[in-house]
């Protein structure tokens, strides 16, 4: 905050004060009231007059400022209306609560809770680890679903092929090669139980994760 003073041209003192915001000149003002020719500055002691309702400005009390107001709800006194609250606080069910405000029970939208439903998650498959080097070397199939997809991930390039016992993969176009960190899925085909994998050109891993469905 920057403060920059402007005198009018002929004035001996500074008759405008402004607060620099980057270009920007805000005037510094002071909230004040009073007749027309005087101004009591707003402060702790010196506070802005505001005119209350007819009935309200002579209360003295907030039990009389509450009857001059009317009744603004069921409750007659500030007194019940404290006591209703601090019951309504300790309500443990929907149906307690409702019973406390019958004024909202008989005026709100109808809605019903629902019962919680229960969650069903697609079937979880155990998936399976191999070790990639420089023979094939592979083992039995993770239990595939219904649509035989499963998904394969290799930590550096291989070669997969799938087949019965004793299939075995190579780096030629009878395997699936995969590149590393690339996920790729796969239909396995019917009667295919075995897997078989083989590095490119560094030994890695290989993850097989079948897919639900």
């Amino acid at each position: 905050m920057a403060l920059t003073t402007v005198t009018p041209p002929g004035a001996a003192t500074p008759a405008v004060v402004f607060d620099l915001l980057s270009t920007e000149y805000w005037p510094i003002s002071k909230l004040a009231f009073g007749p027309l020719g005087t101004a009591t500055v707003v402060d702790a002691t010196n506070r802005l007059p505001v005119a209350l309702p007819d009935g309200l400005a002579t209360e003295a009390t907030l039990a009389a400022i509450e009857t001059a107001l009317g009744d603004q709800a069921t409750e007659a006194t500030l007194a019940a209306i404290e006591t209703a609250l601090g019951a309504l606080a300790t309500q443990t069910t929907a149906a307690a609560i409702e019973a406390k405000l019958p004024e909202l029970a008989g005026g709100r939208l109808p809605a019903a809770i629902q019962a919680a439903a229960e969650t069903v998650g697609e079937p979880t498959f155990a998936g399976a680890r191999q070790a990639v080097g420089t023979t094939s070397a592979g083992g039995t199939l993770p239990t595939l679903g219904a649509s035989r997809r499963m998904m394969m991930v290799a930590s550096s390039r291989c070669y997969v092929r799938t087949g019965t016992s004793g299939v075995t993969a190579a780096l030629d176009g009878n395997s699936q090669a995969l590149p590393a960190d690339l996920p790729f899925t796969m239909i396995v085909p019917t009667g295919h139980t075995h897997f078989a994998v083989i590095r490119d050109t560094a030994d890695g891993a290989l993850d097989l994760m079948p897919q639900a469905g």
